[in-house]
């Protein structure tokens, strides 16, 4: 099964936002605090489409 994709925007040095338009039914954004490095990495696994789903609860 395909991964999906979401947008990670850069707020400052460690913190990255999904925006709740990422995904229908999302109610806030997703916050990931991390460095540049850790983010690439995250967005290869399933993490970032599991706070988008938690999100949306």
């Amino acid at each position: 099964m395909p991964q999906a994709t979401f947008p990670l925007v850069q707020r400052d040095a460690y913190r990255w936002e999904i925006p709740p338009t990422a995904r229908p039914g999302m109610r806030v954004p997703g916050i990931i605090y991390a460095d540049a490095s850790l983010a690439r990495q995250i967005q290869e696994d399933q993490a970032v489409e599991q706070l988008a789903n938690t999100a949306t609860l």
